[in-house]
């Protein structure tokens, strides 16, 4: 379908609420977003903030699901990976957050992602 202007601004309204703390009305915009049956290109943004404020909310299983679904939809964006290799280590999986990390070094060498993901690893090297 296509994210018009109007959906645009949705998401990005979703964006600026998840990082000012709003995640009940942040966790609305995502959902109606989503609504809007976007393709995987365009989702993949909107699956990785939706997942987040799943997260922040305590909804763990939904969080992985959906930070899952935004790597493999968008699986060259390292910020998407990183966030999906964090939420496995806050959950305890750990043999699969390191590989992730490891796979993040190796994949995204001199961005932020692989910084944080050294620095992850660090506590298990």
């Amino acid at each position: 379908m296509g994210m018009d202007s109007a959906l645009r601004e949705k998401l990005d309204e979703a964006h600026q609420r998840r990082t000012n703390g709003d995640y009940e009305n942040a966790r609305h915009l995502y959902e109606d977003v989503l609504a809007a049956g976007l393709d995987s290109s365009e989702s993949a943004e909107v699956r990785w903030g939706y997942g987040l404020v799943l997260q922040y909310t305590g909804a763990f299983d939904e969080a992985l699901a959906e930070l899952e679904r935004a790597h493999r939809e968008a699986p060259d964006n390292a910020d998407y990976f990183l966030h999906l290799a964090m939420t496995r280590l806050m959950l305890g999986d750990f043999d699969r957050a390191v590989a992730e990390l490891t796979e993040i070094e190796e994949k995204f060498p001199d961005t932020a992602a692989a910084d944080e993901a050294t620095k992850q690893l660090s506590y298990f090297r």
